[in-house]
């Protein structure tokens, strides 16, 4: 049935797998970006972003992420980062 991946408390409203299938990122409402490690399922977490995630993409090399806030703002990172 696949592997599920918990943490969020509330919906996530955006998700994005790397290019690789290694990485993968959530948002939603708590404003904290979770970048999760697919093959083992650890997480490490981006906190404190100024308000929800609305929207996340990987770029196609996989090396920069934007970040889309409820708040208008956009932030553009590296992936590397963000680990």
């Amino acid at each position: 049935p696949g592997t599920v991946f918990h943490w969020h408390s509330k919906g996530v409203n955006s998700i994005t797998l790397s290019s690789d299938g290694r990485t993968m990122l959530s948002g939603g409402p708590e404003g904290v970006l979770v970048v999760w490690n697919v093959e083992n399922g650890d997480k490490q977490f981006i906190p404190h972003l100024e308000s929800a995630i609305v929207g996340i993409k990987f770029n196609n090399s996989g090396s920069l992420v934007c970040i889309a806030l409820e708040s208008n703002a956009v932030l553009l990172a590296s992936i590397g980062s963000l680990k």
